[in-house]
């Protein structure tokens, strides 16, 4: 199954829900924010055990976290990084040449599995975690609440639609 048709057939899944808006609106947020982080494999878990946590439906935070693809991923982690720079002044702002080198790096080191490389790839990723971290919480916090407000104000106009006034 395509990501476009698992996606269409779940917003056609939110849309058929009894549940009230909010608690549909904070599980796909909660997969949204979870998507922004840089834990590539796990943010489909990381998006269950908020949802669990928060009493919403998994389901719906899961599709959130459809949104966050290998087709996406750069552009949300290069924004992560760009916003995080700016806010933290970075003297010397992270570049995509230096993401870029640092990837290559890192995919030598682990292919030959040399330890001494490993030790000068942690030192990189050490300048580059706090914009990182940075940027993933503004940005994942920011695009979860934009997305908790389309599906609440889309949600709450159907339920009024078919409620009447």
């Amino acid at each position: 199954m395509n990501l476009l048709k698992s996606l269409k057939e779940g917003f056609e899944h939110i849309l058929k829900l009894d549940d009230p808006p909010h608690k549909v609106a904070l599980g796909f947020a909660i997969g949204i924010f979870s998507g922004f982080t840089p834990f590539l494999g796990f943010h489909l878990i990381l998006a269950v055990v908020l949802a669990w946590f928060f009493r919403v439906r998994i389901r719906v935070a899961a599709l959130g976290t459809l949104v966050h693809n290998p087709w996406t991923i750069p552009f949300i982690y290069g924004g992560n990084l760009v916003v995080g720079n700016k806010l933290v002044g970075s003297a010397s702002p992270v570049t995509l040449n230096y993401i870029l080198n640092f990837a290559n790096d890192f995919g030598e080191a682990l292919f030959a599995l040399n330890l001494k490389a490993f030790k000068l790839l942690f030192y990189d990723f050490l300048i580059i975690a706090k914009p990182f971290a940075v940027g993933t919480v503004v940005l994942g916090f920011l695009s979860s609440f934009i997305s908790y407000l389309i599906i609440f104000v889309v949600l709450k106009n159907i339920k009024n639609k078919k409620t009447g006034p």
